[in-house]
């Protein structure tokens, strides 16, 4: 290595160390178990099925909703 090149290659080392303690404050906020890759995202699959099939049971419930609130006002509409 140059004598030139040495400041470039410590901040390059530096900045490699920053980036990887930054790495590691992300693994532990995502996964703060510590959980195998594997597992975690298999873990994470589900929880997204899951969240799905609760987003599409809340519009369901909805508009069962507002399909008897609509119903509700026909009807008193009608004896008025």
């Amino acid at each position: 290595m140059h004598c030139c090149c040495a400041p470039q290659a410590k901040t390059e080392q530096e900045k490699a160390k920053k980036q990887e303690v930054l790495a590691k404050k992300h693994i532990h906020v995502y996964n703060p178990q510590k959980i195998p890759l594997e597992a975690w995202k298999a873990g994470q699959a589900d929880m997204k099925k899951r969240l799905a099939e609760l987003e599409k049971s809340a519009k369901e419930s909805a508009q069962v909703k507002i399909g008897r609130s609509c119903k509700f006002v026909d009807l008193f509409c009608r004896h008025v």
